[in-house]
């Protein structure tokens, strides 16, 4: 294009902040896009949220403008600056969904949604990141399966382990 690879961002951005707002509103989009398609399947709340993770993280790990959005969200109290509103809050979206299958008995458990949301976002998350630091080998669809598995059948040792399968062989339609 003839201009330094700057140029092209500061005529369309006027502040690198501005980029970054950019990057993580379509990633949103993106995400709740995810979100609609795997609130759409006929599947038990729980694991249409595992496949909405399993997506994105499938998503993230594919993807670098997606990586981007990511890791600019995780490091955004770092670097400063407050993110554009969101189409929905991942962990209020988690409570729900596992506070729908703990009232269906879809998983049966006597913790709190809360905590069990709160448990399985950080462990998946934090699975992406470690394989992101070169702390595990990068696989990402069989790490979160493992995990999924290790942590549901610990909460629920009869239907953890089906929901996780649903999970990894249906995620696909989202």
């Amino acid at each position: 294009m003839g201009r330094p690879k700057s140029a092209v961002g500061y005529h369309q951005f006027a502040s690198k902040e501005e980029l970054a707002f950019a990057i993580i509103e379509e990633q949103w989009q993106r995400w709740d896009q995810l979100r609609q398609a795997a609130d759409a399947l006929p599947l038990p709340s729980v694991t249409r949220l595992l496949c909405l993770l399993l997506a994105t993280g499938l998503e993230s790990r594919g993807d670098p403008v997606t990586l981007g959005a990511v890791r600019l969200l995780a490091e955004r109290d770092v670097l400063g600056f407050a993110v554009p509103e969101q189409p929905f809050v991942w962990r209020n979206h988690a409570v729900q969904r596992i506070q729908e299958s703990l009232s269906s008995r879809e998983l049966v458990s006597t913790e709190p949604a809360t905590a069990i949301a709160a448990r399985l976002l950080t462990a998946s998350f934090g699975m992406f990141e470690a394989e992101n630091r070169g702390l595990q080998p990068i696989d990402t669809e069989a790490n979160l399966r493992g995990l999924w598995l290790d942590l549901l059948t610990g909460i629920d040792p009869v239907n953890g382990p089906n929901l996780v399968a649903r999970a990894t062989t249906d995620f696909a339609a989202v």
